[in-house]
C-alpha cells in the first residue's frame, strides 16, 4: 500500500531529495549512481564521512534536484536508536531547508531488523509527520536474481512493522570488481540506476513540506518517541530522549545542541 502522490509543486526551487539509513548501507554510494558521476565520498575512506549533511545538485529527466546525503542513523550500545550529533543533524537540517522536503529515500541492506523500524518512525512519522513521500531503496542485491525478488520476500515484514512506502527500488551499487575490461555487475547497475532515476522522478516533484517555525522541535520529538504527556518545553525533549535508552547526561547533551543551533536561525 502506498500513499496518495502530493500535488505538483508550483516552485521553481529544486526539489529537496533527503537520503537516510545506517552508517554503511551505501547512501553515499547510491548519491553518486544518481549523479552519474563520483560527487559523494564513502564512509569507509574517512573516519566519520557523512558526518554533516551535505547536499549534490542532480538532473533527472532534465530537471535539477538537491540530493542530501545525512548522518548515518546508527543502533549505537544499547540500542539506541540513532546518534547524538545524527539527531541533531537531522533536526537542524529538516529545519533549514526553506524550501521544504520534497522526498524521503530510505536506504536499507539485508533484512528488516529492530532498528530498522524506530529509525523510520524516528525520521519519517516522527519528525516529517507523514506529510512527505517515502522510498525505501534496498541496496546490496547485486547477487540476488532478480533484485525485486529482494521486496517480494520482505513486504509482508515491512507491513508487519506498520512501514509504508510510496515506492521502493532493489539494486545494487556497485559495479563490481573489473574483469576483462568490464565489471562484473555492470548490467545490474545500470538497470539499478534507471529504477532509482525513475521511481524518485515520479515522487520528488509534488508540493515540498515545510515545517512549522514554532515549535516544530517540541512537536517532532513528541511524535518520535511517543512519549506520555510532559511539561513544555526542552524537558519534552529530554524526557523523549531518555525514553529512547539514552542516559540523562547524553540527552541534556543533545538538548543544548538543538538549542543552541536552532537560537542562531
Amino acid at each position: 500500500m502506498s500513499h496518495a502522490l502530493p500535488p505538483k509543486s508550483t516552485s521553481n526551487a529544486a526539489p529537496n531529495v533527503v537520503i537516510f539509513g545506517e552508517t554503511g548501507v551505501g547512501k553515499s554510494s547510491l548519491v553518486n549512481m544518481i549523479a552519474g558521476k563520483d560527487v559523494a565520498e564513502h564512509a569507509n575512506k574517512a573516519e566519520g564521512c557523512t558526518f554533516q549533511s551535505k547536499s549534490y545538485p542532480v538532473q533527472i529527466n532534465g530537471q535539477s534536484i538537491a540530493l542530501w546525503d545525512t548522518a548515518g542513523l546508527n543502533e549505537g550500545h544499547k540500542g539506541k536508536v540513532a546518534a547524538k550529533d545524527a539527531i541533531v543533524n537531522l533536526c537542524c537540517l529538516l529545519r533549514g531547508l526553506k524550501d521544504g522536503v520534497s522526498l524521503l529515500v530510505y536506504c536499507v541492506r539485508g533484512r528488516i531488523k529492530e532498528t530498522t523500524a524506530k529509525n523510520y518512525m524516528m525520521f519519517y512519522e516522527g519528525v516529517c509527520q507523514l506529510k512527505v513521500p517515502i522510498l525505501l531503496v534496498a541496496i546490496g542485491l547485486e547477487e540476488q536474481d532478480p533484485m525485486e525478488g529482494w521486496w517480494t520476500e520482505n513486504e509482508a515484514a515491512f507491513q508487519r512493522e506498520n512501514m509504508v512506502f510510496d515506492g521502493h527500488g532493489c539494486i545494487t551499487a556497485t559495479k563490481g570488481k573489473l574483469r576483462k575490461g568490464k565489471h562484473v555487475y555492470e548490467e545490474e547497475y545500470e538497470a539499478s540506476r534507471v529504477t532509482v532515476l525513475e521511481v524518485i522522478a515520479k515522487n520528488c516533484f509534488g508540493t515540498p513540506w515545510k515545517p512549522e517555525t514554532r515549535g516544530w522541535i517540541k512537536k517532532a520529538v513528541k511524535n518520535v518517541f511517543r512519549p506520555e504527556p510532559y511539561t513544555p518545553e526542552y524537558t519534552s525533549l529530554i524526557l523523549a530522549l531518555k525514553k529512547a535508552g539514552m542516559s540523562d547526561k547524553e540527552a541534556q547533551e543533545i538538548v543544548k545542541d538543538v538549542e543552541v543551533k536552532m537560537s542562531q536561525w
